[in-house]
């Protein structure tokens, strides 16, 4: 498991939430992380919906998905 926090100096204008993308750092891969907060589409799939879909509202997260053993690596985004 990752666990992410993180803090802004300034607050972002008209910002509803974050997209979070896991970027393996020997691979190179970037994928959104699934949102857990009851996301699933449950008429169609079991899958989770991505957080690129429904958008984090907080400021810390935890990737429970992330494989055991990896390396990752953060990206900041403007």
């Amino acid at each position: 498991m990752v666990y992410l926090h993180w803090h802004l100096k300034d607050k972002i204008s008209d910002c509803l939430g974050f997209k979070l993308i896991r970027h393996d750092a020997r691979s190179g891969d970037a994928q959104p992380l699934p949102a857990l907060s009851d996301s699933r589409d449950k008429a169609t799939t079991k899958r989770f919906k991505s957080t690129a879909e429904w958008p984090v509202q907080k400021f810390s997260w935890k990737d429970l998905f992330a494989p055991r053993g990896g390396s990752y690596c953060t990206k900041s985004y403007p």
